[in-house]
């Protein structure tokens, strides 16, 4: 039933991010109802990489409402920001970097609804070389909010 469902979602939203729930929220994110049917996993698709290589059919209803995803992405933003150790803080900034920019290439966010959260956390972790990657991405993703203009 779908009140299930999204109690399930709420509680991965909710989870402690880590690089585990991140690998689930991608595998969720990049799938839908038509392509789940067990068995179709590959070696490509099971990397930590989020190289896009799981593929996303757009005739099939997504498994993850954008709004989870969104949800999840904030909350990996505040995880990145609260972390207390420098050195941790780090690799998670660089895990979430290659985590949105995966998203966002290939189309299961858009770049609007996360533009100016994500930019924000560009620019305070902006010494960390993925995060002013994701930063031109973002740019170069939506160019009328980055010029200002409105479309």
């Amino acid at each position: 039933p779908e009140s299930v469902k999204n109690e399930y979602l709420s509680a991965l939203v909710g989870m402690d991010m880590s690089l585990h729930s991140m690998e689930v929220v991608n595998r969720l994110a990049t799938h839908n109802n038509n392509n789940v049917r067990g068995g179709g996993t590959t070696s490509a698709s099971a990397r930590t990489t989020y190289d896009g290589g799981q593929g996303n059919d757009s005739t099939g209803e997504p498994i993850l409402h954008p709004e989870y995803i969104n949800l999840f992405i904030s909350s990996c933003i505040a995880s990145c920001e609260n972390m207390p150790d420098r050195h941790a803080q780090n690799r998670l900034v660089r895990l979430v970097c290659v985590f949105i920019q995966s998203l966002l290439k290939n189309n299961i966010v858009n770049v609007d609804d996360i533009y100016f959260e994500v930019q924000a956390f560009c620019i305070e972790f902006s010494r960390i070389r993925e995060a002013a990657s994701l930063f031109k991405l973002l740019k170069t993703s939506n160019p009328s909010v980055a010029i200002g203009g409105s479309s």
